[in-house]
């Protein structure tokens, strides 16, 4: 199966007609083959995707290639809490096209909420 998420296809086929480009400019998504190989057909095996995360820098390229109707959506972006350095300059937050991602200042509270409007359930 030809992943539109790891493979650019709009990239130049190779002599089997297979993209030789691949959609993330990090190469950070790699890909093993799950179960029997198929030597003559590539596009005939299924693959595992995994992303190294030392060489993601968020950009979210996959991501898009990956929503249907080519892609399947299983691909999504997440902020790792553990490495943030909470600097609101990350790949992630730049590259959000709806300013989804924002930096709050005061953790338990809405972007737009203040100390003073503070709800409590």
């Amino acid at each position: 199966m030809l992943c539109p998420a790891y493979m650019d296809v709009s990239s130049m086929p190779d002599e089997r007609g297979i993209p030789t480009g691949k959609v993330c400019p990090q190469d950070a998504l790699q890909r093993r083959v799950v179960g029997d190989v198929d030597p003559d057909d590539p596009m005939n095996n299924y693959y595992e995707y995994e992303v190294d995360e030392e060489r993601c820098d968020g950009c979210g390229k996959c991501v898009l290639a990956c929503l249907p109707p080519a892609g399947n959506g299983s691909l999504r972006l997440e902020i790792r809490y553990d490495r943030c350095l909470e600097c609101n300059d990350c790949a992630i937050r730049i590259a959000c096209p709806d300013d989804a991602i924002v930096q709050v200042k005061t953790p338990g509270w809405a972007p737009t909420q203040t100390p003073d409007e503070e709800t409590h359930a």
